[in-house]
């Protein structure tokens, strides 16, 4: 694994300073991403790190290995462009052996390295096809595989899903994060995209005309952002002007927007200006919200109707906006006991009704309507009504202590590792999490079934009661 390190490199175009005296040290094994606005110098940094664009001041560093001076394919970088650059006369094997055949690799070899390549994508057997038998993510996936064939030190990605839809993006990315982390290559990552960046990242730098706003992990960045552009850029904070009063030694009274605000540490000096950063999703309930705040400041003066998936509220004068966490609350709620009575609804009408009216005929004496417990005494007598009931459980924890012992563990592991039959061991994985059900729907039959151990047990004591459940009965439970 390589860190990379970049010394105080530069670079222009014309009389624009596309990249401006940029540090940074990108640690071995971690995906840093480069996020910014168009026009930010985020991809031309990255083609200066892969050699396609010179550094005009500075220097870059693969460990201590200095390689601004040296060609493109002198420097053991694959790098992902954002338009694929897949050859369209050349098969999915033909493009991706390209940069093998480049480098006179052993031809005896290339096929092996191929189809190990393409594996790791998930592009197995698609070797023979053509770039335009391809979908989108696939084309994606052939120009990944391309990079990854040739073993280099170091991933670049230029806006590698922008050409994708939403879903897709989505699909992609953590695809290219697992395979990311499987191979523990350092990769830079170019993108505009805030939450693709916070999802990915293990460090992100804010690019801005140039210059780097803040370097740190997608956490500190997102909650402790350095700069006003930091905070409004990423997730789009509510910036109020303030003045910065006493720090008491825990906190600092910071006046803003007519009232006095407890910010915690000690945020600035004394009368000096500032901005409080205060995120959508920090915001809490509009009602609530505003009682605490004519409590305290009497500063809340009134709230909006939801729009989308955020409302607003506004606190002296100043309309602050709210996150989807917090989105039409009144609404949610109701929708969320709608889902819970429905289910509810139907465990008491197929499940917990046909076992209370067993339950009521087994507590009776036959003809008298009594009550008693001699009933059960009487079926607990008979070995084969006990085996029976003891089978059934027995099959039952025997089920459970497999999906935990076996299938929790092992659908966690495949979960990071990508391997061949991926697909067919995960199916595996999920059978001990599903064997319970079918073990309680057959203990069920046993039980309650037409000859099951309860309703011949209550007709053998006199009680004409028929079966509760059936295989229709038991099919409608589990749905």
């Amino acid at each position: 694994m390589t860190t990379i390190r970049l010394d105080s490199v530069s670079r222009t175009f014309g009389a624009v300073r596309a990249v401006d005296n940029v540090s940074a040290t990108i640690e071995q094994g971690k995906l840093f991403t480069l996020l910014g606005p168009s026009g930010c110098g985020k991809t031309t940094l990255l083609r200066m790190i892969a050699g396609f664009a010179e550094v005009e001041a500075g220097s870059i560093w693969f460990d201590d290995r200095r390689i601004d001076t040296l060609p493109a394919h002198h420097r053991n970088a694959g790098m992902v462009f954002q338009n694929y650059a897949i050859f369209p006369n050349l098969t999915v094997e033909g493009n991706v052996a390209y940069g093998l055949r480049a480098r006179k690799v052993n031809p005896a070899d290339i096929p092996a390295r191929v189809e190990k390549a393409l594996d790791r994508v998930r592009l197995g057997g698609y070797g023979p096809r053509w770039p335009h038998q391809l979908s989108g993510g696939q084309l994606q996936r052939v120009a990944i595989a391309r990079v990854l064939v040739i073993e280099p030190a170091v991933l670049l990605f230029d806006e590698p899903l922008s050409n994708l839809d939403a879903q897709l993006r989505t699909q992609m990315r953590v695809e290219i994060r697992q395979l990311q982390q499987s191979l523990g290559l350092t990769t830079v990552y170019v993108t505009h995209d805030q939450e693709e960046a916070l999802a990915i990242s293990d460090r992100i730098a804010i690019l801005r005309s140039g210059k780097i706003e803040q370097v740190g992990s997608p956490e500190e960045i997102y909650q402790r952002p350095q700069t006003a552009f930091v905070a409004e850029f990423l997730g789009g904070a509510n910036m109020l002007p303030g003045v910065a009063g006493t720090f008491d030694g825990h906190s600092t009274q910071v006046a803003s927007c007519g009232t006095t605000i407890s910010v915690h540490g000690k945020v600035a000096k004394t009368g000096q200006k500032l901005f409080l950063s205060i995120r959508p999703e920090a915001l809490r309930d509009p009602a609530a919200a505003c009682g605490t705040a004519r409590r305290h400041a009497d500063s809340c003066l009134d709230t909006r109707q939801p729009s989308g998936c955020g409302y607003s509220v506004r606190c002296a004068g100043v309309r602050l906006r709210s996150g989807a966490d917090h989105c039409l609350p009144g609404t949610m709620k109701g929708f969320r006991y709608t889902i819970v009575f429905g289910a509810l609804a139907l465990l008491v009408l197929f499940l917990l009704y046909p076992l209370s009216l067993v339950l009521d005929a087994s507590l009776r004496v036959n003809g008298t309507g009594t009550i008693t417990l001699a009933n059960y005494a009487q079926i607990f007598a008979s070995k084969y009504y006990v085996n029976s009931i003891a089978n059934s459980l027995l099959a039952a924890a025997f089920a459970t202590v497999g999906a935990t012992l076996i299938g929790t563990p092992l659908a966690f592991c495949l979960a990071r590792v990508d391997v061949p039959g991926k697909t067919v061991l995960l199916t595996l994985a999920t059978m001990p999490l599903v064997l319970p059900s079918f073990v309680a729907a057959y203990a069920l039959v046993l039980l309650f079934g037409h000859a099951g151990v309860v309703t011949t047990g209550l007709r053998s004591i006199g009680i004409p009661i028929g079966p509760i459940y059936g295989l229709t009965g038991i099919t409608i439970v589990f749905l």
